[in-house]
């Protein structure tokens, strides 16, 4: 005989509910992405046009990557250098994989690195008073 899984227990059934959760949230983000709303500039022809949220974002990330900045006096997209990061997100997507977000730097530190940071200037003040 199978044995029964207990839905009594509050860890199972919070489990359950997050992950439902977790499928709305998606869903209405999936909803929101497809609405026209973002007003972008066309790369070809530089006029501004409405698109949905979802190419508006794909459109940035395409820009990022091929280091390409909107020039407002030459009216016209310029050559910047590159993002490395938005290169190898565009590489997974298209390989199908699912990029993470968590390696663009915005020259903040993160909050590990913050920690071991202080605990790095702590250790060094208790071995010799240095840091």
């Amino acid at each position: 005989m199978a044995k029964k899984r207990s839905v009594d227990k509050p860890e199972v059934r919070e489990l359950g509910n997050k992950a439902r959760t977790g499928r709305v949230v998606s869903e209405y983000m999936r909803g929101i992405a497809s609405e026209r709303t973002e007003c972008i500039r066309n790369p070809v022809t530089g006029k501004k046009e409405l698109v949905s949220k979802a190419e508006a974002l794909a459109r940035l990330v395409w820009e990022k990557a091929l280091g390409k900045v909107w020039d407002d006096e030459a009216k016209q997209f310029v050559t910047d250098k590159p993002s490395i990061t938005h290169l190898k997100l565009l590489l997974e997507r298209c390989e199908g994989k699912a990029g993470s977000a968590g390696e663009i730097d915005d020259g903040k530190l993160s909050v590990p690195d913050k920690i071991s940071e202080i605990n790095r200037k702590r250790m060094n003040s208790m071995a010799g008073g240095e840091e």
